[in-house]
C-alpha cells in the first residue's frame, strides 16, 4: 500500500475498516503482526543506480501493545528505540547506506534481454461431456416403528445389548424416490 512511512502504513489499513469495529482490527493487527517495511528509491548518483531506503517496523511486544491500543502516532519512537529488536529508521538505514561499499553493480552481459521470448502455452485438453450422471440411490427405507402417542420416540432395541436410534422419514428424501419411480418408469 503507498505511504510515507510503516505507521502510516498500519494507520491506512485499520481506517479502511468501519469505525465501530477499528477497535478489533487493532486487536488482531497486533496479534498477527510479524513486522512492516516502508521502501523509498533513492538514485545514487556515484553508482548509477536506485537504490532503496527502508524503514522497518519489527512487531515486537512494545510495538504490539501500541498497536492494540491504537497509538500510531508513538511508533516512531518505537521504531528509534527499537534497533535491538531489528527496527530501522529511515535515517539509521540511509547511515548504512552510505557506509556500504561493497555493491553489485550488473554488467551489461548479466542483463535480462530487452525481449524475452513468449513463454510456452499449454495445450488445454476438454473431454466431451459422457452424458448426465445418474443420481445415487437411496438407501433403502428403514421400517417404521410404531409409538405411543404420549411418548417421545427413543431408542429401539436390538440385539446384544446394542442401541439403535430410529430416524425420521426425510421429506426431501420421499420426493427423490418419487421422482427417480417416476423417471425409471418402473415402480418399486
Amino acid at each position: 500500500m503507498h505511504s510515507s512511512s510503516t505507521a502510516e502504513a498500519l494507520q491506512r489499513l485499520v481506517s479502511a475498516f468501519p469505525p465501530e469495529v477499528q477497535g478489533a482490527v487493532w486487536a488482531q493487527l497486533a496479534d498477527c503482526l510479524v513486522g512492516v517495511v516502508c521502501q523509498r528509491l533513492r538514485y545514487r548518483p556515484d553508482l548509477g543506480i536506485r537504490v532503496p531506503e527502508c524503514e522497518v517496523l519489527m512487531g515486537s511486544t512494545p510495538v504490539r501493545s501500541l498497536v492494540r491500543q491504537g497509538f500510531f502516532f508513538k511508533l516512531p519512537s518505537a521504531i528509534e528505540t527499537g534497533a535491538a529488536d531489528g527496527s530501522w529508521t529511515f535515517t539509521r538505514y540511509a547511515e548504512w547506506l552510505n557506509r556500504k561499499t561493497d555493491w553489485h553493480l550488473p554488467s551489461p552481459a548479466e542483463e535480462a534481454p530487452a525481449e524475452l521470448p513468449p513463454a510456452p502455452v499449454p495445450s488445454l485438453r476438454v473431454n466431451p461431456p459422457a452424458g448426465p450422471e445418474p443420481l445415487p440411490r437411496p438407501p433403502p427405507p428403514r421400517p417404521k416403528r410404531v409409538a405411543r402417542d404420549d411418548a417421545p420416540p427413543g431408542p429401539a432395541p436390538a440385539e446384544d445389548g446394542v442401541f439403535v436410534i430410529q430416524e425420521e422419514q426425510d421429506e426431501l428424501l420421499d420426493i427423490i424416490r418419487q421422482l427417480e419411480r417416476g423417471g425409471s418408469g418402473s415402480s418399486e
